[in-house]
């Protein structure tokens, strides 16, 4: 008998879910260029100098994954023969009105039985679901990372910067996909009734990053993978040939600086002499996340006792202060307003959404990006651009401080 293939009784339309990136263009810029030169080494170790290498393209794109899933149930019949043992001295059993005589089970096995053919009913169901790859291939659910989604079109998006890798499997091909997994008909059985749903289809797309550096003096090219998301960072298929493992950066719950790029932004400040050490004495109200070794995020309020000294980036998704006699040999973006206490030196770039206050003596070797007012204190320098949205006041901070300081010695 011919078996007749199970159709779909219900098709959904697909569903278009875009996630929201955690990085902007300007940190997934930032942490290509902190693992660049392993893409360049040669032996594994020897680097070339970071100089050399620089950023050709920063390229925004959307990974897609296919979510399919459905429902299938069967009900069939089958037609058994039932042996049930009896006594040994039983001649026969009415069953129904019916007349059975106990025969033995087997030449080898002399028990006494009687033979009853039944007709056995049953029922199998199973609902799942499944994600593929672009190209159709199975990947595990773990591997689409979590993230709220945005309420974008691609479809209606297309030309506006968005930017969708093709999808390579039809709808006939997923639901072949579907069916191999989850139908399972039983052979030689009577169907009585049966179920095949799909019940769910999504095209979830997630956004990476495409990077290209090239080497100046060799002019070997190398592209970088960021996932938008979990900020993993892989070499293009030419490079995972033969660079081995992939570099994973911690990105968990990183906020995103909202800050556009500076042009003519300077480098970011070179590595801090051996001998310094770096003091972790932050008060932060709110939660710390560790991006690699070179980058410190913070959700929450954020403040910096006076005397510390920081190598690392500082990201902070609130309002940060920052004491006096500090010293911060990495960059500093903040979401809100951010306040530098007397006598601190800062060497890379100060990016805020929000209100800077720059105390007296206190040296930024970076540029200055501001989304509100800009307060310099007299003495304080400003070696890089400044660039503000709002206003720029001068030696503001220093009479706001004075007065503070004779409240303070006179406080009646």
């Amino acid at each position: 008998m011919t078996e007749i293939e199970a159709l779909p009784q219900k098709i959904v339309n697909r569903k278009i879910i875009v996630l929201k990136s955690r990085l902007d263009p300007t940190m997934a810029r930032l942490l290509g260029e902190k693992v660049k030169g392993k893409f360049f080494a040669r032996l594994r170790f020897l680097k070339p100098k970071p100089e050399d290498i620089r950023l050709i393209s920063v390229d925004k794109y959307y990974e897609p994954y296919i979510v399919v899933g459905g429902k299938y149930a069967v009900d069939y019949c089958k037609r058994r023969v039932y042996a049930i043992k009896v006594h040994e001295e039983m001649r026969e059993i009415v069953i129904t009105r019916k007349k059975f005589k106990p025969e033995p089970l087997s030449p080898e096995r002399p028990s006494r039985v009687i033979k009853l053919e039944g007709e056995g009913h049953f029922h199998y169901e199973n609902a799942t679901y499944f994600v593929l790859d672009r190209m159709g291939r199975e990947v595990a659910p773990e591997q689409i990372p979590f993230a709220p989604s945005e309420e974008q079109d691609l479809q209606r998006s297309a030309g506006v910067g968005i930017k969708l890798e093709n999808v390579g499997i039809s709808r006939e091909e997923e639901i072949d996909f579907l069916r191999s997994r989850i139908v399972n008909r039983p052979s030689g059985v009577e169907v009585t009734k049966e179920i095949f749903e799909v019940n769910e289809r999504a095209l979830v797309c997630s956004p990476m990053y495409r990077l290209t550096f090239q080497n100046v003096k060799t002019g070997k090219r190398v592209t970088l993978k960021i996932d938008g998301i979990t900020g993993k960072i892989t070499p293009a298929e030419p490079m995972a040939k033969y660079m081995g493992d992939s570099v994973e950066v911690r990105m968990e719950n990183l906020p995103s600086v909202e800050a556009e790029k500076v042009k003519g932004e300077p480098e970011l400040s070179k590595s801090p002499p051996a001998e310094v050490t770096m003091k972790s004495r932050v008060k932060v109200a709110g939660e710390v996340f560790f991006v690699g070794d070179d980058v410190t995020a913070t959700v929450g309020d954020t403040a910096i006792p006076s005397g510390t000294t920081m190598v690392q980036t500082i990201v902070v998704r609130g309002r940060l202060k920052v004491g006096a006699d500090c010293r911060i040999f990495g960059n500093v973006k903040v979401l809100r307003d951010i306040v530098i206490g007397a006598n601190t030196t800062i060497d890379g770039n100060v990016i805020s959404g929000g209100k800077v206050v720059i105390g007296s003596d206190s040296i930024i070797r970076g540029s200055v990006e501001s989304g509100g007012i800009v307060e310099i204190a007299e003495s304080a320098a400003i070696e890089g651009r400044l660039y503000s949205k709002s206003s720029v006041t001068l030696d503001q901070v220093a009479k706001v401080s004075r007065k503070r300081m004779q409240k303070e010695a006179n406080p009646c």
